[in-house]
């Protein structure tokens, strides 16, 4: 105990919600915690480490092994001076700049923290990741005497509201006994535990001397309550102003919320020097915004209390199957780390049907479709398709009757698969220059109906006359006299064999 008058006044450096969430059955507060583990916790070192679990509500303490302070010793005021420790003021310009891209790192390692008291009240605050399921934050974040202790609940949200994760549950949680037993805001630093690897990083810790933090430009991050609720802001426009064995010092503007927050050095925004927590005033007059220095104790606290994996390997446990792969679905399997409890998925390929000889039943035709039945020799399962008919092959057409001018011809072909033969009539011949053969070849033929067209418009060369055959040849109504236009449509008609176009044909 420190011999100067100190009133440790705590307004949580938070923002005070008070939803009355309806408290949780907990085991874990002073008020049903057996008395002979908090009368160990009242008699240890300040910087013993007490563990909270957050599913069985077990308390537990571990002492830290004692070792000398090499810092200097805090002889920066008077006995006489009155120190209170509470809500953060801004000193001079409120130089707060909000992160919108809290996606990128060091920002998604810096969590917003909701946690919930015995008390039914829920407080929100700020933290860092140090490492892949261990969050920093301050002790009165998660351990609050007026609260009722320990919090119930504890949920941490990487990047806060404007990242693209999702909220974490806490398992566990640890503070110092100095922050348990007299509320020493040197002492005020605690961690939470997570599940499992969050997958976001975490920033450095840095154990610096004094020179080489005195008067160092600083960047203080936090979810301040005075702003929407989980975003997160920075301040760097603050140095560190004094630097005492287990605080610092600085004027960074920050408001209730930024409690658990990081404070780092400018040069090394990745690397934590400092835990935000309070703010101090001297006689009444603020002073500075304080912060926990990150000391070789904060360090060895931190090491105790976050998982063996988070600077090593995963230890691992047998994979165990989910859903066993199938011909037709996916296969799972896990398996969980047994010091974080991260789980890792595997999958396996659907293997696929190993099919036995189908059935099939009816005769598949050039006309006619089937069915085939199989069934797959693994798994049983049987598939029912039909099989479409084969469609006629037929060959190329072949002329087996040729046409006269007396009667028409007929051409051939035959199915390969099934023998169907199929016929088609070819037309009739004419002699040279009868009605519609124009032209005298002895057929009927678009060529014949344009050279009508070309009468008609004064292109024939020469142009035909009365007592010319093709002149004739081209009047297919004989009672017309002479070419018309109805006489080249009558000759298309015929030439695509529409019904009726045989009838108005004359002979000569």
């Amino acid at each position: 105990m420190k011999s100067r008058v100190i009133s440790m006044i705590l307004a949580f450096v938070m923002f005070i919600g008070t939803t009355n969430v309806t408290a949780v059955d907990f085991a874990a507060d002073t008020l049903t915690q057996p008395i002979d583990v908090y009368a160990l916790i009242a008699q240890s070192d300040e910087r013993a480490i007490v563990t909270c679990d957050l599913i069985s509500g077990e308390v537990t303490l571990n002492e830290m092994p004692p070792e000398p302070d090499t810092y200097t010793p805090d002889n920066l005021h008077t006995a006489q001076d009155v120190i209170t420790n509470e809500r953060q003021y801004f000193f001079g310009n409120d130089n707060r700049k909000q992160i919108t891209n809290t996606n990128a790192h060091p920002y998604i390692t810096t969590v917003f923290v909701t946690a919930t008291f015995p008390s039914g009240n829920s407080f929100t605050g700020s933290g860092s990741f140090v490492g892949a399921t261990t969050v920093l934050t301050a002790g009165h974040v998660i351990y609050a005497r007026d609260q009722g202790g320990w919090a119930t609940s504890v949920k941490v949200e990487p990047g806060g509201s404007s990242s693209n994760r999702s909220a974490i549950p806490g398992t566990s949680m640890a503070t110092s006994s100095g922050w348990i037993n007299i509320e020493d805001f040197d002492y005020d630093y605690g961690v939470i535990r997570i599940a499992a690897n969050a997958g976001v990083g975490w920033f450095g810790m840095s154990v610096l001397s004094d020179s080489r933090l005195s008067g160092q430009d600083i960047v203080r991050y936090g979810y301040d309550g005075d702003k929407p609720r989980g975003t997160l802001w920075v301040d760097s426009s603050s140095k560190i102003a004094e630097v005492t064995s287990r605080s610092l010092h600085h004027h960074a503007a920050s408001f209730s919320g930024s409690s658990g927050g990081g404070v780092a050095l400018s040069s090394d925004p990745a690397k934590l020097v400092g835990i935000h927590v309070a703010a101090t005033s001297i006689n009444g007059v603020p002073a500075y915004n304080r912060a926990v220095r990150v000391t070789s104790d904060v360090v060895a606290f931190v090491n105790q209390n976050r998982a063996r994996c988070d600077t090593a390997e995963h230890r691992y446990s047998a994979w165990r199957t989910v859903n066993t792969a199938t011909c037709s679905s996916v296969g799972l399997r896990e398996r969980d780390c047994r010091d974080c409890g991260l789980r890792e998925t595997d999958s396996t390929n659907a293997s696929g049907h190993q099919w036995g000889a189908g059935i099939i039943a009816g005769m598949r035709t050039c006309t006619m479709s089937a069915t085939e039945m199989k069934t797959c020799m693994k798994c049983g399962y049987a598939e029912v398709k039909t099989l479409a008919a084969f469609g006629h092959d037929w060959s190329v057409w072949v002329e087996i009757t040729p046409s006269t001018i007396e009667q028409k011809g007929v051409m051939e072909r035959t199915c390969g698969r099934c023998n169907l033969a199929e016929n088609r009539e070819i037309a009739r011949l004419v002699e040279p220059f009868s009605a519609g053969d124009v032209n005298g070849d002895g057929k009927i033929t678009i060529a014949d109906a344009l050279l009508v067209l070309r009468y008609l418009v004064k292109l024939s060369t020469p142009i035909l006359t009365d007592d010319d055959a093709r002149f004739a040849a081209c009047i297919i109504d004989p009672d017309s006299g002479e070419p018309k236009m109805a006489d080249a449509l009558a000759i298309l008609r015929r030439v695509v064999m529409l019904p009726g176009a045989l009838d108005i044909f004359h002979p000569l």
